[in-house]
């Protein structure tokens, strides 16, 4: 009886979190149609990318920066719920550490990002690689966020669910790193060895640690 009526205090509180996160979905996709389509189909469409490259709209950017650090905090979350039961069971506030975590690593990660690009004068690249990094980050948000409601609301296939939403994450990763790579490569290349390093250091590592943790 207390396990059920743990569920369902979870579901309520899960409830209000995704509608909230649905809300700004919604305002951002009636205030900025064309960017949100634009920004859903940037899988197959690069045009997100040519079009918006230089735009200054910072209350889009904003609202999906919120938007995806709710939707990813709460994949890491339903994955220690499933797959670490034990965990969410003895770790009280379990979803605010994870929120303080996600944001904390986001924010120290970019700073070491510009540090890292000043130190070794790759300014223009950097920059380059912070739009296309987090457009297909909130791009992959979407996409995890619609998954991540059938993993939550229905219990029989939650781990399915859960295996599809860090599938359609670590996609995202891969087409991204292509697509830059190849705009530019002439950049890449003359500093391969600073980039592999910068890949598997601040990239690759943290979300092997983190997949690696919650999904066993």
């Amino acid at each position: 009886m207390e396990a059920i009526e743990h569920q369902i205090i979870n579901h309520d509180w899960l409830s209000i979190l995704l509608a909230m996160v649905l809300l700004l979905l919604v305002f951002v996709k009636l205030n900025y149609s064309e960017r949100f389509r634009q920004l859903v189909l940037l899988p197959v469409d690069n045009a997100y990318i040519l079009n918006f490259q230089d735009s200054t709209i910072k209350l889009f950017n904003f609202l999906f920066f919120l938007i995806s650090h709710s939707v990813i905090s709460l994949l890491i979350f339903q994955s220690i719920v499933f797959f670490h039961p034990e965990i969410h069971a003895t770790t009280e506030y379990l979803f605010f550490k994870i929120v303080f975590l996600v944001f904390t690593y986001s924010v120290v990660k970019n700073i070491l990002d510009a540090f890292l690009s000043f130190f070794f004068d790759l300014k223009a690249l950097f920059y380059k690689s912070l739009f296309v990094k987090w457009s297909y980050f909130f791009s992959a948000s979407i996409f995890v966020l619609s998954a991540l409601v059938f993993a939550i609301y229905n219990r029989r296939l939650e781990g399915v669910f859960l295996y599809i939403s860090w599938a359609f994450l670590g996609l995202f990763m891969l087409v991204r790193y292509y697509h830059f790579i190849r705009v530019n490569k002439r950049e890449i290349f003359s500093n391969l060895f600073y980039f592999i390093l910068y890949l598997c250091a601040l990239e690759i590592a943290p979300l092997l640690i983190v997949v690696k943790f919650v999904v066993k």
